[in-house]
């Protein structure tokens, strides 16, 4: 038989009785039954109050008690399961509040990260579901939430697929509603460096009037140099005040830098003495193309050195620069100067007009 939970658990009497036509009455004997039911659930959420503003990590707390035993607890916003509360924290004052339970643990806790939802009202609800899979759900809470302006920004140079070589200006902007702490620029995921940060932007600001900053903008100067030529990926992650962290999508760039200019005089050798015509040779490397050798006595230019002599071992040492006639030799006419201590220099221009000084050689003129 299923007895109404209308009524205390314990020793109850069912009596049926019955009344005829003519109002005489009749009742049955008395049949005497056991009322056994669990107790009904019930809860209460304390935390968040009904018109409370809510950002960042909140506490969503509160207690549920269940006769039946409760099997887990859930948060709701929106309609929507945000996770599974933590069931079990120590609750003297319920217990003694409701006695009948016996469960000095009915406390739950929830940590929601209110980031994840707009800014705006929202509803929170809690949701529990008993050992024997009854729902019990408590009454919704309405609440605000109210977090910083969302991080955004964008890296204006360089842009994806461009090519850069030397030091390269990297630049862009951000905005964060916690603040900007710091910017950083990666290069195939390894920081490179920090950004400058706060260049005017007056554009952003007009753009973006809710953050109200007119100095968004950042730049780096990346040494590209540094890196290999090829293609690489350049990444800016910003850090808030907050400690929060935001990367922006990577910008895949080829870096195409000429190989370093770099040479020897081989003759004459420091201390060297010098009499009549003199060969002066040595060999002269440039990735960006040698455009002329020049020989200079003293920081006087005595003339141009033929470039392009054959130099298989320089090759070889420096299979990079791809070039088999490095060398230079120039016919030094020495009576053209005083006999006594000179300096012999080795000049380059590149073909981009880039010049090179090789280190000086001290020489003894005696004619």
């Amino acid at each position: 038989m299923r007895i109404p939970s209308k009524y205390s658990n314990g020793n109850h009497t069912i009596t049926v009785k019955e009344t005829a036509n003519n109002s005489n009455v009749t009742t049955l004997p008395a049949i005497t039954v056991t009322i056994s039911n669990a107790l009904p659930p019930k809860g209460n959420v304390e935390n968040p109050a009904s018109g409370a503003t809510l950002s960042g990590s909140y506490n969503v707390k509160g207690w549920f008690l269940d006769g039946a035993g409760v099997s887990k607890v859930e948060v709701l916003v929106d309609g929507v399961l945000a996770g599974q509360a933590i069931y079990g924290d120590a609750r003297a004052d319920v217990k003694s509040a409701f006695p009948d339970y016996n469960n000095g643990n009915a406390g739950f806790h929830y940590t929601l990260d209110t980031t994840k939802y707009s800014n705006g009202s929202h509803t929170i609800t809690v949701k529990e579901t008993a050992s024997n899979s009854n729902v019990t759900t408590l009454p919704a809470i309405t609440v605000t939430i109210s977090n910083g302006s969302p991080p955004k920004g964008n890296v204006e140079n360089p842009s994806s697929g461009a090519m850069l070589s030397g030091n390269y200006n990297v630049k862009g902007w951000f905005l964060d509603g916690a603040g900007v702490s710091k910017i950083e620029v990666l290069v195939d995921g390894v920081l490179a460096g920090q950004a400058i940060y706060g260049d005017a932007r007056a554009d952003v600001k007009t753009v973006f009037p809710d953050y109200n900053n007119g100095n968004a903008g950042f730049h780096y100067t990346l040494d590209t140099t540094k890196y290999s030529n090829g293609n690489h990926t350049i990444t800016v992650k910003e850090t808030a005040n907050n400690s929060n962290v935001t990367t922006l999508p990577a910008i895949t760039v080829t870096i195409s830098n000429a190989l370093p200019p770099k040479g020897n005089v081989e003759n004459p050798a420091s201390g060297a003495t010098l009499s009549g015509s003199y060969n002066v040779t040595g060999w002269f490397l440039d990735g960006a193309g040698v455009s002329k050798i020049e020989v200079l006595i003293d920081g006087a230019v005595a003339g141009q050195a033929i470039y392009g002599d054959a130099r298989v071992d320089v090759k070889s040492a420096f299979p990079d620069y791809s070039n088999g006639n490095a060398g230079f030799h120039y016919t030094l006419d020495t009576t053209r100067f005083d006999n006594g201590t000179h300096v012999v220099s080795i000049r380059e221009i590149n073909n981009h007009n880039n010049v090179t000084t090789l280190p000086a050689v001290m020489i003894l003129i005696s004619n």
